[in-house]
């Protein structure tokens, strides 16, 4: 339903040049049928149908699109054994999965179980970035703790000794990774001695992704109500912007966000590699005995995660377990999406991977340059009204007044925004159809549309009240100085 995939290959597409209007949906779900995206699509392994009893009806097609076949550069194994189920989760720009296949997946090695004893629920272990794309010493990394799978570490010409300790199963392979970064906030560092014997939910997020601010009312409860049962959280936090890596962003973010469970901070990737992750979010399922019982990405099932922690807390000594599963309250950013109304993708604002991008001229990259608007956006198309300058990450105004404008359907509309400068906050305005918002104003705007940026981050500026139509969004900057990074939308 949203992913958010890291994608590590060379930033490609110059803004001005747009996506092909067949696209994937980025927040739509990957294992799904009819409705879970827009165009064809790439994948592979072997084809995998929509779980059982889980239905959408395609709100913009009505038909399902046909395999194209990826290409042969940087597919680590054609073999994938058995079903696949897809996670649901927001991803990078990339090309993309056909709807209900599992993005590329880590090949399981045959004979084989991954992770120290993981048999996985989809066959073919965890999704994963291109390997061609990864550096030989951040595969040395994940191998060296048991996590890159020995198909794998052939592939990328790992020396006989670390492919030994590829597949090597370890007590406490899993945990043994969360040592690679020093810096713990929310109290003291976890290592596999102080984890012993309990239950580890692992939970790779960034704070500034929709799809992990939207897991976070059940990580929080769960935190709650199985932590005096033997359920440690944690959060692995790895960045997608540069601003995530900064610790004092981080600290707040979690006194913001109410963060209750230790999170380590994940800046240089390296338990995200020796994970082999590439999805925001991402739950690894630790039990009492250090192996890895569990994997999924995405938003949603989140009954079915609730119930996979009570097993596994079940199987420690302890009180038993209450039936039932938690009570979840979400408001703001982090109530569930409107998925059957998202009928717009994520949109870059830099330079790097901006597309749809609807302003004569194109982005100029890394210079001033006055823009103006079309006569009129087509929908899920984007541009800019004022002075700019275009940096590869993000977009800055350099004037009062300057404007961004899209064309959009969907209940929210949300925008990963910052000061130029901290300490120097940025005023704006938004207009929905030329007009203030009023009911339909987002978390983080008045209904009269004013609100300011303060600190580097998503907001909330538009939360639809009334049936979802395509809309007209503008947001002008009363201030100069403001770095635009993305869009959003739920």
């Amino acid at each position: 339903m949203g992913v958010r995939r890291r994608d590590l290959r060379p930033l490609g597409r110059l803004a001005g040049q747009s996506r092909p209007r067949g696209h994937h949906h980025s927040q739509l779900p990957l294992a799904a049928g009819p409705g879970a995206g827009r165009g064809p699509l790439r994948r592979a392994g072997g084809q995998a149908g929509p779980r059982p009893g889980h239905h959408r009806a395609d709100h913009h097609h009505g038909r399902r699109r046909q395999r194209r076949p990826a290409p042969a550069a940087g597919r680590l194994c054609r073999q994938v054994q058995g079903p696949l189920r897809a996670p649901r989760c927001r991803r990078r720009r990339r090309p993309q999965p056909a709807p209900g296949s599992a993005a590329r997946l880590r090949p399981r090695h045959p004979g084989r179980r991954p992770l120290g004893g993981l048999k996985p629920r989809f066959q073919g272990a965890v999704v994963v970035t291109r390997s061609e794309h990864l550096s030989r010493r951040d595969w040395l990394k994940g191998a060296a703790v048991g996590l890159v799978p020995l198909s794998v570490a052939a592939a990328v010409g790992l020396p006989p000794a670390r492919k030994a300790l590829a597949w090597a199963s370890g007590s406490s392979a899993a945990l043994d990774a969360l040592s690679l970064s020093p810096q713990w906030l929310n109290g003291p560092a976890q290592t596999p001695k102080t984890l012993a014997g309990k239950v580890v939910l692992v939970a790779f997020w960034t704070y500034s992704c929709i799809n992990s601010l939207r897991v976070l009312p059940y990580l929080r409860a769960w935190h709650a109500r199985y932590r005096d049962r033997g359920l440690v959280v944690i959060g692995v936090h790895t960045p997608e912007f540069a601003f995530e890596k900064d610790l004092a962003n981080v600290r707040q973010a979690l006194g913001d966000l109410d963060v209750p469970f230790p999170v380590v901070l994940d800046s240089d990737w390296r338990i995200w590699r020796a994970y082999g992750n590439n999805a925001w979010p991402a739950f690894y399922f630790v039990g009492a005995d250090g192996k890895v019982h569990g994997h999924a990405a995405g938003e949603g099932d989140y009954d079915r995660h609730e119930r996979r922690i009570q097993a596994l807390l079940a199987e420690i000594p302890g009180p038993p377990i209450a039936e039932g599963l938690s009570p979840i309250k979400a408001v703001g950013p982090e109530a569930a999406p409107d998925f059957a109304e998202l009928g717009s993708p994520e949109s870059y604002i830099g330079w790097g991977k901006a597309d749809a991008f609807a302003s004569p001229g194109g982005l100029r990259q890394d210079a001033a340059k006055a823009y103006r608007l079309p006569g009129a956006l087509d929908l899920n198309r984007w541009g800019l009204s004022g002075e700019w300058r275009a940096g590869e990450e993000f977009t800055t105004s350099l004037a009062t007044g300057a404007v961004i404008a899209s064309r959009f359907h969907a209940r929210d509309l949300h925008m990963v925004l910052s000061p130029d400068q901290p300490g120097r906050p940025v005023r704006y305005r938004v207009r929905l159809d030329g007009q203030a918002p009023g009911p339909d104003h987002g978390w983080d705007v008045a209904a009269d549309g004013t609100g300011v940026i303060d600190r580097p981050r998503m907001y909330q500026l538009v939360r639809q009240s009334r049936p979802v139509v395509d809309r007209g969004f503008a947001i002008e900057f009363l201030d100069p100085g403001v770095r635009a990074y993305a869009f959003t939308f739920g």
